[in-house]
């Protein structure tokens, strides 16, 4: 029962509520209020830097045993994060989807102030490369299930692991 309590212990000290922000080139202001603000989030935009200007790079991670941490969650840091530093795009330039090893959906995206006027070419990738919400749910549901399963299998293995482990040992004795 010792063992139990202990390995309980350990588990809630690993639980975050959401992701982990790191922050790279810009710092967060917490009394800024930016509740008007448009953001285009995309995914994978090549960048001209003569019509752009990158504010700063941001990246959510894992902060352990997390249940908030979703694509959509994520994408809704990049966008108060850009609303914060005065950007106007957040392109999601890597992403790692959950797995085995995490349940949080893990992305690094640059935050860009873009100058519209001097670049249709931009605007134009901008829209063909835009997150879909639609899309977005999807996945996010496919996650979800996914890490239901994984979770899941996870317990139903850790349990039968015990029992068979409590039979061995009696068996011993």
């Amino acid at each position: 029962m010792k063992y139990v309590l202990i390995s309980f212990a350990i588990l809630l000290l690993g639980i975050g509520c959401t992701h982990i922000v790191i922050r790279n080139g810009y710092k967060y202001d917490n009394n800024k209020k930016n509740s008007n603000c448009n953001v285009n989030v995309v995914k994978n935009v090549r960048i001209d830097s003569t019509s752009v200007k990158i504010i700063g790079r941001v990246k959510v991670g894992d902060s352990g045993f997390s249940f908030a941490c979703g694509e959509d969650d994520a994408i809704e840091i990049f966008r108060k994060e850009a609303c914060n530093c005065g950007a106007d795009v957040v392109n999601i330039i890597e992403e790692r989807r959950p797995d085995f090893l995490s349940s949080c959906y893990r992305a690094t995206a640059l935050l860009i102030k873009s100058n519209f006027q001097d670049s249709s070419e931009f605007k134009k990738e901008l829209k063909s490369n835009s997150v879909d919400s639609i899309e977005l749910k999807e996945r996010v549901n496919k996650d979800h299930t996914k890490n239901a399963t994984i979770i899941t299998s996870s317990i139903l293995g850790g349990i039968l692991g015990g029992i068979l482990a409590a039979v061995i040992i009696s068996n011993l004795h």
